[in-house]
């Protein structure tokens, strides 16, 4: 079954056994992330889920204590109506694209990580280092990195996800594989719908097999 419709019918599950319906965090801290993320997706707008805010790409997050504050917002800056091309790492263990990302409301001393995981079953989350971010801290180029079955074949299509991992301080320690996004500690997530990547060789990628593209 496809993942948006097999969550799309828990959240009416569970939203009847706990009367959810409110914006609050309260409402929804009983419900799986995998819900709070297609229920902030399809709703275009952040869920608070225990001490997360889950966020559309490009949707702007505002502290629950300083709601005066700017909002953090973080865009991830893909065309992902098409197949974006992934070349394979040397070792054959995973594909790596380029992902721009234009940032909004970071404060000094924050920091951003890219987290990525198929979703054709959903695996668990793959989590990056912190990002080295510019002078202006609103643009930056990240490498989303997919973790692949072994002696997945190149030119395979795979469904995946990319959330961006937004900290209002350093993090001082952050898995690098979780369940959950909010067992990284991060103030917001912003995550992207399901998209697909096109297994390529590096050769493929080089003689101009772009897919989607990125969005500068």
């Amino acid at each position: 079954m496809d993942i948006r419709r097999l969550v799309s019918a828990t959240w009416i599950v569970v939203c009847v056994a706990t009367a959810c319906g409110g914006s609050g965090s309260s409402g929804f801290d009983a419900i799986s992330e995998n819900v709070a993320i297609t229920r902030a997706l399809e709703e275009k707008r952040c869920i608070g889920r225990a001490d997360l805010d889950i966020c559309p790409s490009g949707k702007g997050s505002v502290p629950r204590d300083r709601p005066d504050d700017p909002p953090l917002v973080v865009e991830v800056a893909l065309d992902l109506t098409a197949p974006l091309a992934c070349p394979l790492a040397a070792n054959g263990d995973a594909c790596v694209v380029e992902v721009p990302l234009v940032v909004g409301g970071l404060p000094d001393g924050g920091q951003l990580r890219v987290a990525t995981r198929l979703v054709d079953p959903i695996a668990p989350w793959q989590v990056g280092t912190a990002l080295d971010l510019p002078a202006s801290r609103t643009r930056v180029t990240a490498e989303a990195r997919f973790a692949l079955a072994p002696a997945t074949p190149p030119d395979t299509n795979v469904e995946v996800q990319v959330a961006v991992l937004a900290f209002r301080a350093p993090a001082s320690e952050v898995g690098v594989q979780l369940d959950e996004l909010a067992d990284a500690g991060a103030d917001a997530a912003f995550v992207t719908a399901v998209f697909q990547v096109a297994i390529a060789t590096p050769a493929a990628s080089e003689l101009g097999f772009t897919g989607g593209g990125g969005v500068q």
